[in-house]
C-alpha cells in the first residue's frame, strides 16, 4: 500500500517530467485551484456567519463539504509547494 502511495505522489508532483511547459501549467492550474478554494472557504464563513446570524443550524451535508473541502485545501498546499520546488531545482 505504501508503494502505491508513493507513485501517486510521484504522479502528482510530477516527479519525472522535466519540461518546464508543462510544469509552469501545472502550477498556474494549482494556482488558480487554490485561489478557487480560498473562495470557497469565504464563501462557508459567510455561510455560517448568516446562519448565526438567523438562527438557523447548518445541516450534515454541510458539515460534509466544510470538511471535504478543508481535505483539498489540505492536498493542495503540499502539491502546489513540491511543484514550485520542483521547478527552481531544474
Amino acid at each position: 500500500m505504501n508503494k502505491i502511495a508513493d507513485f501517486c505522489w510521484e504522479g502528482l508532483t510530477l516527479k519525472h517530467i522535466s519540461h518546464t511547459g508543462i510544469i509552469f501549467s501545472y502550477i498556474l492550474f494549482f494556482s488558480v485551484a487554490f485561489m478557487f478554494e480560498l473562495f470557497l472557504i469565504g464563501l462557508v464563513a459567510g455561510s455560517l456567519f448568516w446562519f448565526n446570524e438567523f438562527g438557523h443550524t447548518p445541516n450534515l451535508l454541510f458539515y460534509i463539504c466544510v470538511i471535504t473541502l478543508l481535505l483539498m485545501i489540505a492536498l493542495t498546499i503540499p502539491l502546489l509547494v513540491a511543484t514550485v520546488k520542483k521547478l527552481k531545482n531544474l
